[in-house]
C-alpha cells in the first residue's frame, strides 16, 4: 500500500511539475510523464480501460492540487495524493498490487546503491 502511494505521489509530483511549465499537449506527450506511466502500465499489463481509469484519476487529482496551489497546505497536498492512491489502488487486480510492490522494490534497491556511491 505504501510503495503504491509513493508511485502515486511520484507521478502526481512529476505531473504537477510539468503543470507548472505551462507546455502544451503536443510536448506533453514526450515527457517523462508520460514514458513512465506507460513503462509503469506495460509492466502492470494494464487493461484499456484501467489505463483511462487511471489518467483520468491522476488528471483530477492534478487539478484540485493547482486550484488549491497559492492557498493550500501540504496537508491538503497530502489528503488530495492519499485519495489518488487509493483510487488507482481500487482499479488494481490482487496481481497487479503485488507486481507494484516488487517494482517498488526494485526501484527502492536503485536508489539504496545509488545513494551509496
Amino acid at each position: 500500500m505504501r510503495k503504491v502511494l509513493f508511485l502515486t505521489a511520484v507521478l502526481a509530483f512529476v505531473g504537477f511539475s510539468n503543470a507548472q511549465q505551462k507546455m502544451d499537449e503536443k510536448s506533453l506527450e514526450t515527457t517523462e510523464v508520460r514514458n513512465n506511466f506507460e513503462v509503469w502500465s506495460a509492466e502492470l499489463n494494464l487493461s484499456d480501460s484501467q489505463i483511462s481509469q487511471i489518467q483520468s484519476i491522476n488528471e483530477k487529482a492534478t487539478q484540485e492540487k493547482v486550484a488549491i496551489r497559492t492557498k493550500g497546505t501540504a496537508k491538503d497536498f497530502q489528503e488530495i495524493s492519499d485519495r489518488q492512491e487509493k483510487a488507482v489502488h481500487a482499479i488494481l487486480t490482487e496481481d497487479q498490487k503485488i507486481k507494484v510492490k516488487e517494482i517498488e522494490a526494485k526501484r527502492n534497491q536503485i536508489k539504496l546503491q545509488n545513494a551509496s556511491k
